[in-house]
């Protein structure tokens, strides 16, 4: 007995020192919220309550209490006494706006859009400088689309408004034009509610908890990130001005040409067309045009704006010496030769700090909030000391880590190593990538802690988005359970199917070739002369001639078979009637464009197997029996509702004003 009174004197004066360093909710934080133990963190907390007696801090412990059944129990009953009994009771404490917030959400999550909107209105109206004032204010415009008078449909007396149909239209208006279109939009809709309605009948929040909890770690995370770091961070205008004068090299815009070319293969028509140019008996820009005699791969020569390093050096060498509307002299290059015509510059210039303010403010305060986000990482982790056993974890022992009362285990290390990325998993199965890991848990562990504390799980943001994911997360259990696990296949079926549709399974005979395109006849005999002559792989040349996009995959036109719209007539039938390996001559597509064609592969017509379609005919018949399935289960819930179509086409509502007037 005596032990036992040691005891509890000693927790007392424990609890006492918190209160009195203001840390008192610390504990409840770093042990109950950490491992999920929520009856736990309530009776630590009633043990905090039956030994206070300052109004605030007890309004503190009742809120905490109160928050615990409506986020973690999902008690929203019990929760809603707690958060009426401070109301009652604590009329003058400072905490009173954010109690009446959440028992808005509350009476929103009861689908009580009225008294919800009542309430987020009184905080707004009677405490617009308190926590949630804003959030409130949101969570009107929330509340008033339920609100809302016109409506177009009612579910069991539930509404589906005007305001929320115009929404879903406004995602994609051109799909709705049509009144018949909106009227299957509205009865999608009116599934979708009673799914909903459904699925929490049957309780389904236990099958869906660790996803449904997946989901809001990441959103308040998100939130506490934005509220607690990024929010927190300011830029001065004086640290703008000293980093534009430091960096000033980087703000530097380039010299820049414009200018358009014209490419043919020999040098004398290249000075027949520049003397001409010169002359004014033809146009530049016109013959520039002309594909016919402009080979450049550029459409109508156009090279744009461009800085030095952008095209090949001899033709940058000119062109920025070139004067505006100046034509060069021919210009050598490995295509052949090129005229140059300069239509415009812009001179190096220093870009002036308002331009470049906006840009450098964001450089400055990604690197602080980079800055400090680690800061505030090391600060936890320093607070919370943990230790992870290098020794344990190259020795596969179970516990690998502790910090506070958290033990990390090798299999919930390894079940997240199974989730990440193959490409990534590798770096961190290895006992160093396994501590990183390991670390990488505790941080997790540690910001969602900070995140709890903050409530962050209250902003608007976060309780919208959260409502829409537990609904869509509902209603795919309910499907699950009703269609998906209720279908069943057998090979029979399948392979019944296979034979009837035995027509879609035919391969056409196809070939496998690869090209290298030039622009002329001369060059396309000399590629051949290399290929056969001088046994040059095919590869080589490719890359040193071909001027088609194909080069730079080896030529490589794949697999076609004799219908294929996209190969020219020509190359189809040079490859279907040639040998393997064989090389075609010079096959001309126009006047500037020549091909020759290496045949690789045949492959005759066939039927595809049973085995290598099973799963294409699988995926086929299930969508079919769930989609029939579903149809059946829908109709269903249609025949147990009270199911009011208020929507009128617009002709209707046309006579309807007529009428009146």
């Amino acid at each position: 007995m005596l032990k036992k009174q040691i005891i509890l004197s000693l927790l007392i004066t424990s609890i006492l020192f918190l209160f009195a360093q203001n840390n008192f909710l610390t504990p409840l934080y770093n042990n109950y919220y950490l491992t999920g133990e929520w009856e736990k963190g309530i009776k630590y907390l009633d043990s905090l309550l039956s030994l206070e007696t300052k109004p605030d801090r007890k309004v503190i412990l009742l809120i905490e209490k109160a928050d615990i059944y409506f986020d973690k129990l999902r008690d929203y009953k019990k929760a809603e006494e707690i958060y009426q009994e401070i109301i009652n009771n604590y009329k003058k404490s400072k905490f009173i706006p954010e109690v009446y917030y959440r028992l808005g959400l509350i009476k929103e999550l009861e689908e009580n859009y009225l008294e919800a909107a009542q309430i987020f209105e009184k905080v707004v109206v009677e405490y617009p400088k308190s926590k949630y004032a804003e959030d409130a204010l949101d969570a009107i415009e929330r509340c008033f689309k339920k609100n809302y008078i016109e409506r177009v449909a009612l579910v069991d007396g539930w509404p589906i408004t005007q305001i929320e149909f115009d929404e879903r239209i406004a995602r994609n208006p051109t799909a709705y034009e049509k009144f018949e279109d909106k009227l299957k939009l509205l009865n999608e809709m009116i599934d979708e509610r009673l799914l909903y309605s459904e699925a929490k009948k049957r309780e389904l929040f236990p099958l869906i908890k660790e996803n449904y909890n997946e989901h809001r770690k990441m959103l308040i995370f998100q939130q506490w990130y934005n509220d607690e770091i990024v929010n927190k961070i300011k830029v001065s205008k004086k640290e703008k001005k000293d980093y534009y004068k430091k960096n000033k090299g980087n703000y530097i815009k380039e010299e820049q040409v414009k200018a358009r070319e014209i490419l043919v293969k020999d040098l004398q028509t290249a000075l027949n067309l520049r003397e001409k140019f010169l002359k004014n008996e033809l146009i530049f820009d016109s013959v520039a045009k002309d594909t016919t005699i402009n080979l450049s791969p550029n459409k109508n020569g156009d090279l744009g704006y461009f800085r030095k390093g952008t095209y090949p050096k001899e033709i940058e060498k000119v062109a920025f010496k070139l004067k505006i509307n100046e034509i060069s002299k021919p210009i050598k290059t490995k295509e052949g030769y090129v005229l140059l015509k300069c239509e415009d510059k812009k001179p190096k210039e220093v870009k002036k700090f308002k331009d470049v303010e906006g840009d450098i403010e964001l450089r400055i305060k990604n690197e602080k909030i980079n800055k400090y986000y680690e800061e505030k990482i090391k600060t936890l982790m320093a607070n919370a000391s943990p230790t992870i056993d290098t020794q344990a974890i190259k020795e596969n022992k179970e516990e690998i880590a502790k910090f506070y009362n958290i033990t990390i285990k090798m299999s919930q290390l390894e079940n997240r190593i199974s989730r990440l990325p193959p490409f990534v998993r590798p770096q961190f199965e290895t006992p160093e990538g396994k501590a990183r890991l390991v670390e990488n848990i505790i941080q997790e562990y540690l910001i969602l802690k900070e995140a709890e504390s903050t409530k962050c799980w209250l902003r608007n943001v976060v309780f919208g988005q959260l409502q829409e994911r537990l609904k869509s997360l509902l209603i795919n259990e309910l499907k699950k359970q009703e269609v998906s696990n209720k279908i069943t296949l057998k090979e029979e079926e399948l392979k019944k199917d296979y034979k009837a549709n035995l027509k879609d399974f035919f391969v056409p005979e196809q070939v496998k070739a690869r090209e290298i395109v030039v622009r002329s006849l001369e060059l396309a005999n000399k590629v051949r002369i290399k290929l056969l002559k001088e046994k040059i792989p095919f590869d080589s040349l490719v890359k040193e001639y071909s001027v088609s996009q194909t080069k730079y995959f080896g030529g490589d036109l794949g697999y076609f078979s004799k219908d294929d719209k996209h190969k020219p007539k020509e190359v189809i039938q040079f490859a279907f009637k040639a040998n393997k390996g064989e090389i075609s001559k010079p096959i001309k597509l126009n006047d500037t464009t020549f091909v020759i064609i290496k045949k690789e592969d045949h492959k005759k017509a066939y039927h595809r197997p049973f085995n290598e379609v099973k799963d294409k005919i699988e995926r086929k018949l299930r969508k079919e029996k769930e989609d029939k399935r579903y149809q059946e289960f829908i109709a269903d819930l249609r025949k147990k509702a009270n199911i009011e179509i208020l929507l009128k086409e617009e002709v209707e509502e046309k006579k309807e004003i007529e009428e009146e007037k």
